[in-house]
């Protein structure tokens, strides 16, 4: 009896000296026992915490889930943890983490429990502290990432601008003497076509250049690379085919996977030292990702499970160190000396912009593999192109709705240029009653999205409502707005800046919907 008696007063002293707080709890959550630091942690002498319960010194804010653990306790009798903010004597608020197990009754008495709480007020301050450190380093990563690509977009648009502002001062020259002009509007051209071509990798990059949607297959678009391509390519480096002989389709904007293809083996390509040799492969196939994805790579841009068309650009060059790869997916990023862009990080932005994914596998000395994946559609969709004659004129009436009067006044020389006459809208009302009067002689009605008073796509819609035979087209730099061409019924989607071989395009087709 003496040993049993020690007993207890032992465990007894080690409840009272315990450095944390006990608790113990009746059925009812009403607090029967508390060592000293259980006081002292809620701010009460031991002798009034008797019969109060424990819920009373629960912070407002999480009752709620101080009781949903306490429900579920009384259901199961299951130990459960949480961590929930406490009210002591000073009536300010501390952080707990609370432990609760089910203890057994007494003789005819329902089980009540035992509590065990921990102050963790420090830990969740440096926690919360931890937070607003990752968050300014974010911030400052992005700020400085921000600096590079504005410093790098700066630095090729002024580069294309000194090309068009010069050239066009020395064709103005060119005529006035009496010289050929024509040298000088080809660079114009080529540069506003690079203009045009670093601000779709801008939207690209940024997540945002979707626009045509149509169904891609990844085997033709490789194919075009290649005979494209291929004559490109250092000496000794040559460049293969390993495509799946069955692939599906997918829905993407062709032009940004042709730009995928483009940026990737032009980074292998310049993985290869001058003078050395080597393999560039490009590979497809149909792919299946379950809920554990394979680990042949690093994924650069996670895809969620299901089935995919993928697309592998893999070469024997020099490959990547860890920490080059871990930065090659920046924009203006690069190893070079020169070449500074977007490319991969251009491509990163399509994939996400098209809901893909993205592995990577690089070492130095053993090359590198860039694999990218796309969903893929359920049937196989027409994989023949609309094709144009290499010269035609057609005859019609097109409405024109542009609220910029410069590209307004080029569109319509681009249209007579083909044989049509023109009726132009500056906003949308002036569209629309122009629509109302003249609806059964259009040939195709072309409205930008940005017209102003009446979105275009708004302008769309009620256009066809009035007449849904008219051929009806948009136009746009890019508003946030992606358009599917086949779902809604367009005869086609002109990106600007376009050219006249495009607006030729748009125009046949419409001839060919009015007059079937």
């Amino acid at each position: 009896m003496e040993t049993k008696l020690a007993t207890r007063a032992h465990l007894a002293e080690l409840f009272e000296a315990a450095p944390v707080a006990y608790l113990a709890l009746s059925a009812e959550g009403l607090i029967l026992e508390a060592n000293r630091n259980a006081a002292a942690m809620l701010g009460a002498a031991r002798g009034t915490l008797a019969q109060r319960p424990l819920a009373g010194f629960v912070s407002g804010p999480d009752q709620d889930i101080f009781h949903l653990y306490r429900q579920q306790f009384l259901k199961t009798r299951e130990a459960y943890n949480c961590e929930l903010r406490l009210v002591g004597r000073d009536a300010k608020p501390f952080w707990a983490y609370l432990t609760v197990a089910a203890a057994p009754g007494g003789a005819g008495a329902p089980p009540g429990s035992l509590a065990v709480l921990v102050d963790i007020t420090e830990r969740k301050r440096l926690e919360r502290d931890q937070v607003r450190f990752d968050s300014e380093c974010q911030q400052t990563h992005r700020s400085e990432t921000i600096a590079v690509l504005a410093g790098g977009v700066a630095h090729d648009f002024n580069n294309l601008l000194t090309a068009i502002l010069g050239s066009a001062t020395l064709g103005i020259l060119a005529m006035d003497e009496g010289t050929d002009p024509v040298p000088f509007f080809r660079t114009i051209e080529k540069a506003a076509l690079k203009a045009a071509d670093l601000t779709r990798q801008l939207l690209a990059y940024a997540g945002k250049g979707k626009y045509l949607v149509a169904e891609v297959e990844l085997n033709i678009a490789a194919l075009e690379i290649i005979q494209i391509l291929s004559g490109t390519l250092p000496p000794k480096v040559t460049l293969h085919c390993d495509l799946a002989e069955r692939m599906p389709c997918v829905k993407a904007d062709a032009t940004q996977i042709f730009q995928i293809l483009m940026n990737l083996i032009t980074n292998a390509r310049e993985a290869f030292a001058p003078g050395d040799g080597g393999r560039i492969t490009i590979r497809t196939r149909a792919e299946i990702l379950d809920a554990h994805p394979p680990e042949a790579g690093a994924w650069v841009l996670p895809a969620k499970p299901g089935r995919y068309a993928s697309l592998e650009v893999v070469d024997t060059g020099s490959g990547m160190a860890p920490e080059v790869a871990a930065k090659a997916f920046e924009p203006f990023f690069t190893t070079k000396f020169t070449g500074r862009g977007l490319g991969l990080a251009a491509v990163l932005g399509i994939l996400r912009a098209h809901g893909g994914g993205l592995m990577v596998l690089s070492e130095p000395g053993h090359g590198s593999s860039f694999k990218l994946f796309l969903p893929a559609l359920p049937e196989p969709g027409p994989g023949s192109a609309f094709e144009l004659p290499p010269a035609w004129r057609g005859e019609g009436r097109v409405l024109l709705a542009e609220g910029e009067p410069e590209v307004r006044s080029t569109a319509r020389r681009m249209v007579e240029h083909f044989g049509f006459t023109v009726l132009e809208a500056g906003d949308g009302p002036e569209a629309m009653e122009l629509f109302r009067r003249h609806h059964g002689e259009l040939t195709l009605a072309l409205i930008d999205l940005a017209t102003p008073g009446r979105r275009g796509w708004g302008a769309v819609q009620a256009m066809r409502k009035l007449d849904p035979a008219v051929p009806l087209a948009l136009s746009g730099g890019w508003d946030g707005t992606e358009v599917d061409i086949a779902a809604e019924g367009l005869a086609g989607y002109l990106k600007k800046p376009y050219r006249l071989t495009e607006f030729r395009g748009l125009l046949q087709r419409a001839m060919a919907l009015r007059c079937p």
